[in-house]
């Protein structure tokens, strides 16, 4: 399969997964562990790691003069639940990526509630543990419904500059889908997203959509990729299309690793 049928910039497409393909194999070469506790949960990295605020009401838009889209979470589909923050679980696997921290981010789709949390990889057990959280508003969030919550992870050697940080999926409840969710911050850009591997495209670009509500402040988009058959568990690369005023359309590509897909035998 092409890489996407963008009309400006392919170019940039190609470098951008090359790039994005040495970050990838370069953490797959000396992954670690993280640290989790008897009871499977992925524990904080100390005091002053986790942090969160809920307002009284939706602020007006975050987005203002951000220049390029952003990616504020990355979910399996799945049917929506009440949200619970003591439940969340970041798909890390047997394998994982070599920097220090894993950097969490929560935000609302009304953009009320808002969290970062920071965690430590040193060896241990993966899989799928469940993030440890010092929520206050535990009862008050499960006013939201799960697809309502917007989960960023990546693994970084700092959670200050996650520029080059590597995605990995979260579940928040709910059972699986061979579908990818991405949520965007992007006001009403134009967005495109399709996975990739080793430079080459896995799937057709797709469109995001405007999530259908009239609150839109933590997350205003959403592209669902439809995961191949075959695909495996391992280091893939989500490139993110963004089309300005003037047509042209620029790509940024993030380093992510997908593990428990439906179907996958890893």
């Amino acid at each position: 399969m092409p890489l996407p049928s963008f009309r400006i910039r392919r170019k940039l497409l190609f470098a951008s997964l090359t790039t994005a393909l040495v970050v990838s194999v370069a953490s797959a070469l000396s992954f670690v562990e993280p640290a989790l506790g008897e009871d499977g949960v992925l524990q904080l990295a100390g005091s002053g790691s986790f942090r969160e605020m809920l307002l009284d009401g939706p602020p007006a838009s975050w987005r203002g003069g951000v220049v390029g889209a952003s990616i504020v979470g990355l979910r399996y589909q799945s049917q929506a639940t009440e949200f619970n923050p003591k439940s969340v679980r970041v798909l890390l696997g047997s394998a994982q990526g070599a920097k220090d921290f894993l950097c969490v981010r929560y935000i609302s789709r009304d953009g009320r509630y808002s969290a970062e949390a920071r965690y430590k990889l040193v060896p241990g057990a993966g899989g799928e543990p469940v993030l440890e959280t010092k929520t206050a508003y535990e009862k008050l969030l499960t006013a939201y419904k799960s697809s309502d919550i917007a989960i960023s992870a990546r693994s970084a050697t700092s959670c200050d500059n996650l520029k080059d940080g590597t995605l990995f999926a979260i579940d928040v409840g709910g059972s699986r889908q061979r579908q990818l969710v991405v949520l965007m911050n992007g006001g009403n850009a134009r967005i495109r997203a399709q996975l990739g591997q080793n430079s080459k495209a896995l799937t057709q670009p797709v469109l995001c959509e405007l999530v259908a509500d009239q609150v839109r402040v933590g997350f205003t988009q959403e592209c669902r990729i439809d995961l191949p058959p075959d695909i495996l568990a391992g280091a893939y690369q989500l490139s993110i299309g963004e089309t300005a005023s003037t047509g042209e359309i620029a790509v940024k590509t993030h380093p992510l690793m997908l593990y428990g897909v439906v179907g996958s035998t890893k």
